[in-house]
């Protein structure tokens, strides 16, 4: 496969705004952006509506899919999100994964036809994840430092 025309990343989440707001600023701060962003949410929370329809990234389209909150219905969500998403390559990030700088380009570049390549988290660990989320770390500080604070 060249490398495709146009790259969908998939956000599944469940209530957590404050995650997919970090994640959303490493998305807006990647080397390359995706063409569209789908945030599928596994519920219908209306302070969550509230931030997707404040998400602005230029030249990338944003999406919200939902649905009634009946318990754990990730897969479900997930399905809402593919039936509205155009693009021909498709990432998916956990919605408490903050994807490194080059994450996006990554994938670009490895791209495969008829393919699906599975990463791995890496786990920081509560000290860590939680600086990030107070914002005492920096989280872009953090993925150029990943592998001196890894060990």
């Amino acid at each position: 496969m060249k490398q495709p025309n146009s790259i969908a990343l998939i956000i599944p989440v469940y209530k957590d705004i404050e995650a997919l707001k970090i994640i959303i600023e490493a998305i807006s701060k990647q080397t390359i952006l995706p063409n569209e962003i789908v945030i599928a949410e596994d519920a219908q929370n209306i302070e969550m509506k509230e931030f997707v329809d404040t998400i602005n990234i230029p030249n990338v389209k944003i999406y919200h899919t939902f649905h009634e909150d009946k318990g754990w219905r990730r897969n479900k969500s997930t399905n809402n999100a593919l039936r509205v998403v155009q693009s021909e390559y498709l990432i998916f990030n956990d919605g408490d994964c903050i994807p490194k700088s080059n994450f996006i380009e990554a994938h670009r570049m490895i791209a495969e036809d008829n393919t699906v390549f599975c990463g791995r988290r890496s786990n920081t660990g509560p000290g860590y994840s939680t600086k990030i989320r107070t914002g005492e770390l920096d989280f872009q500080k953090y993925d150029k430092e990943y592998i001196c604070k890894y060990f």
